[in-house]
Parts: structure tokens; C-alpha cells; sequence
């Protein structure tokens, strides 16, 4: 196999897609096919039931996030 070249490489589709909105090469690490692990298989929810500050604020900016997303449809 021949070394991987990016800017950036992440574990999962969905922040991949995020990073190449944003122009960067980005290589997805996944056990099989692309979205085959937890992003292909979401619900799609986001939790918002923490206690944790910091994990209340990254709900909402998920939230937001989700929201902003285009349709695919």
C-alpha cells in the first residue's frame, strides 16, 4: 500500500466532508468502506441531556451545525 498523503486525516465520514468543504485534502479512515462505521449507521440525534459545560455547548453548536447542513434530497 502506498503512504497516504493529506493535510489532515480523520476517523469517520462526517467531519472528513466538513474538512473538504474548507478545501483541505483529507484521507477517511475506516475498517471497511467509507460511512461504514458509527456515521453510517446514526440516527442522526444529537444528545443534549449532559451536565458537563463543555459537552453542553458542543450540543448546541452540533445543533447548529445540523441545522445549517444542505438538503440532500
Amino acid at each position: 500500500m502506498a503512504p497516504l498523503s493529506a493535510d489532515i486525516m480523520v476517523v469517520g465520514a462526517a467531519g472528513a466532508w466538513r474538512l473538504a468543504q474548507r478545501s483541505l485534502k483529507v484521507s477517511v479512515i475506516e475498517p471497511e468502506t467509507p460511512a461504514s462505521g458509527s456515521t453510517g449507521n446514526s440516527v442522526a440525534g444529537v444528545r443534549h441531556q449532559f451536565t458537563n459545560e463543555t459537552h453542553v455547548l458542543l450540543a448546541g453548536e452540533s445543533t447548529a451545525e445540523y441545522a445549517a447542513l444542505p438538503s440532500e434530497t
